[in-house]
């Protein structure tokens, strides 16, 4: 089945990314700059959620059924918000980073201040328990999934619901909002629901219709468990079978075209979900320029052009465990993984190139090393340039602080932040310039008053 995916690949390494043993690195990483960390380590359960809120603070929420906000440029504890008495299940920042929404296993929803902590409001559930939310920022509210959608405003106050228990073989888990009004929703099927959402107003309050409008057959042999955006044009769907479909939004009104089908196995028999551990499985989907599509599957990743369909380059066995997570590090253009054996890695195919040219790429095509991207140029693989080691289990989530840093948390009830030591150096010069040229001119106001 995993084959297919080098029915696309066109580079020069094809074999070695195909076949190998698991890369390691000796003691040297000069290209690793991310080896100054803190510990955040409050939490006394798995941490399962994070998120970013601008402009230096963090929200990590965990199973011990609280959620702590961080300020990550001094690594302090800002707010520890307790009022959930089951595990964090989902959570949100809006309004422009004022209000955190929270949804946990007890069947309720927390709105809190970002501003002072407080609990704005406490709600429950109409959908019992929630999966996760979307915000929908044009119209300032949120949807939230689980036996069906529900629509808040920013302020606690619910203005549409639907329940969809009795018609759904479970809870959705996933949503995406397309052509500014429909709903895709995936839960543990094969299958997507459309739901057309339609916004107005009466008087001042805002009100909201949600309509189921149909059932979209994907190509998934099985349960889709990831959706993602990649433009206004594009989105894509994975599933437990290790297939993504690439899906077009250019068509008139609910029509969604499936423009590629990326590893599917026509003669793929559907497994057991409760007996099978699906080894090649899609952990999470990434999208970088609008364009570009790393995958996380069984223990390795790939790049993918959605575009064009074409499989770039990638590693088969990234990890000695399943890969849980990836983040793509912009400025040195590195991707990141994450897995279930405790590791976090940093690749790229162009680290130590003396081109010059290469080194004033940015984006992908730095990741890459070529500013050449289509189905026919040759890529090199992407090489192990970093291995950062301090969890104790497996990594729930990474994040991309965007400030030379980044945070991840796991099952160990840590949320670990990693820094950027050439730009904390930088950090600890300013400080000491500026303390050094305080102190002068200090010295020098006290000469001319003498």
């Amino acid at each position: 089945m995993f084959r297919n995916f080098w029915k696309l690949f066109t580079g020069p390494d094809r074999n070695s990314i195909l076949d190998g043993d698991v890369p390691e690195l000796d003691n040297e990483q000069p290209y690793n700059d991310y080896t100054e960390i803190q510990l955040l380590n409050k939490h006394t359960d798995i941490v399962r959620l994070l998120i970013y809120i601008q402009p230096d603070r963090i929200a990590s929420a965990s199973d011990d059924c609280s959620v702590i906000v961080w300020d990550i440029e001094d690594g302090i504890l800002l707010y520890h918000l307790k009022r959930h008495t089951r595990p964090i299940t989902s959570m949100v920042d809006v309004n422009d980073g004022k209000v955190l929404i929270t949804a946990s296993s007890d069947k309720s929803i927390c709105f809190w201040s970002l501003q002072d902590g407080r609990l704005l409001q406490h709600v429950k559930s109409r959908i019992g328990s929630i999966k996760c939310f979307l915000d929908i920022q044009d119209q300032n509210v949120i949807c939230a999934a689980g036996g069906g959608l529900n629509i808040w405003d920013y302020y606690g106050y619910s203005i549409s619901f639907i329940d969809m228990a009795a018609s759904l073989n479970s809870d959705i888990h996933s949503l995406l909002i397309v052509k500014r009004n429909f709903l895709l929703a995936a839960c543990d099927d094969n299958q997507l629901q459309v739901f057309l959402i339609q916004f107005h107003k009466i008087g001042s309050d805002q009100q909201a219709m949600i309509n189921p409008r149909k059932t979209l057959k994907t190509p998934h042999a099985e349960y889709i468990r990831y959706l993602l955006k990649i433009s206004d044009a594009y989105f894509a769907s994975a599933s437990l079978d290790g297939s993504i479909v690439i899906w077009s939004t250019l068509d008139s009104i609910d029509n969604f075209e499936a423009i590629f089908a990326l590893n599917n196995h026509e003669t793929y028999e559907r497994k057991n979900v409760l007996l099978h551990d699906f080894p090649y499985s899609v952990q999470q989907l990434l999208s970088v320029e609008n364009r570009f599509l790393f995958a996380a599957i069984g223990n390795g990743f790939f790049l993918f052009d959605a575009e064009s369909g074409v499989t770039l380059t990638g590693v088969i066995n990234a990890h000695h465990s399943k890969v849980t997570r990836l983040m793509f590090l912009a400025r040195p253009a590195y991707l990141v993984t994450s897995s279930q054996d405790g590791s976090i890695r940093l690749w790229s195919c162009s680290v130590g190139s003396n081109n010059d040219t290469i080194k004033k790429f940015t984006g992908i095509r730095k990741f890459l090393g070529s500013s050449l991207l289509g189905p026919k140029t040759c890529y090199k693989p992407p090489a192990l340039i970093g291995d950062c080691t301090a969890h104790a289990g497996a990594i729930e989530k990474l994040l991309d602080c965007h400030q030379f840093s980044f945070v991840s948390c796991g099952v160990d009830n840590q949320v670990i932040l990693w820094r950027n030591r050439l730009a904390e150096m930088e950090k600890m010069n300013d400080t000491a310039a500026r303390m050094f040229a305080s102190s002068t001119s200090i010295d020098s106001l006290k000469m001319f008053i003498d």
